[in-house]
């Protein structure tokens, strides 16, 4: 059923291009490939540097996520942006 499943993904992968309400669907069954990969085989980073690409399906919370984080990480700005009386 996996190899199935592996297959059928991977074939119609190219949709998430044209329908963009699929991403979703198309994101979480790859994650469970590649977590059965990493689980169940021997095949290095393989998995890690897929799972790592997802995010370039969804542009705009990857952009608004790396912000947060950046935000999180970097106090200077925030300090320079507040006006001072």
């Amino acid at each position: 059923v996996a190899t199935a499943v592996t297959i059928v993904w991977e074939c119609s992968f190219w949709l998430v291009l044209v329908k963009k309400s699929w991403r979703p669907v198309f994101a979480f069954v790859g994650l469970g490939i590649h977590i059965g990969i990493i689980v169940l085989m021997e095949v290095g980073i393989f998995s890690w540097l897929s799972m790592a690409l997802y995010p370039a399906m969804f542009p705009l919370a990857s952009a608004h996520f790396a912000r947060l984080v950046a935000a999180r990480l970097d106090p200077l700005p925030n300090l320079l942006s507040k006006t001072t009386p």
